[in-house]
């Protein structure tokens, strides 16, 4: 949305390989964009996730990312997060949402870390979880638009690393990581729902 930007700081383009600009399937967003250019309406954000949702910092960055761009507009975001938490824990929010609360312009999806330390993971199941979490919230909120934020980069500390750097071969990512972002990937495309390409933004390989 460059015509917004206006005197909020530009940043330096995403570096990633998955998606060129950072983001793939923008026209999920459609919605999302329509409510923060409609005025005098409220825009709301909806978060589930894990621990990056529940330490806040993350939301904060993009509540104040997005205020900056669109001056004036009412904006709020509401973080469901839990420290350890994979997609199960959304499996077991029942209802989505509280029937009190008003319809999100925009649902993120936020898991994804802990999955990949999850030597045992099936992808196979994985897949199929995420592709009927995102057909319950589509089910559940037509109209609201729906991000995948891509799983960052993790490293664990138990030997075997090959970082430059790393002197002690301590650090390395775990192998099934990679496996849960491509999954994202992959079911956010054949979904037609937006998906963020958070390790490619923090740099890539």
């Amino acid at each position: 949305r460059q015509g917004h930007i206006g005197s909020f700081l530009r940043l330096p383009s995403p570096v990633s390989a998955t998606c060129p600009s950072g983001l793939c399937q923008p026209q999920g967003l459609t919605a999302f964009f329509a409510a923060l250019d409609r005025p005098g309406r409220p825009v709301r954000i909806v978060q589930f996730g894990d621990s990056h949702t529940a330490g806040g910092d993350i939301q904060a960055s993009l509540l104040w990312r997005l205020q900056g761009r669109f001056e004036g507009r009412e904006i709020t975001l509401s973080a469901h997060g839990l420290v350890g938490a994979t997609l199960n824990a959304l499996v077991e929010t029942q209802p989505l949402l509280s029937p009190e609360d008003r319809t999100p312009d925009l649902v993120i999806i936020a898991y994804g870390t802990n999955e990949g330390f999850d030597e045992l993971l099936d992808p196979g199941a994985y897949e199929t979880a995420l592709r009927a979490q995102i057909e319950r919230v589509k089910r559940a909120l037509p109209q609201s638009s729906i991000l995948i934020l891509g799983a960052p980069e993790a490293m664990r500390g138990d030997g075997g690393g090959n970082c430059p750097g790393d002197v002690e071969q301590r650090w390395k990512a775990p192998a099934m990581l990679t496996v849960v972002r491509d999954v994202q990937h992959q079911v956010a495309a054949r979904a037609g729902v937006a998906f963020w390409d958070w390790k490619g933004r923090m740099g890539g390989d």
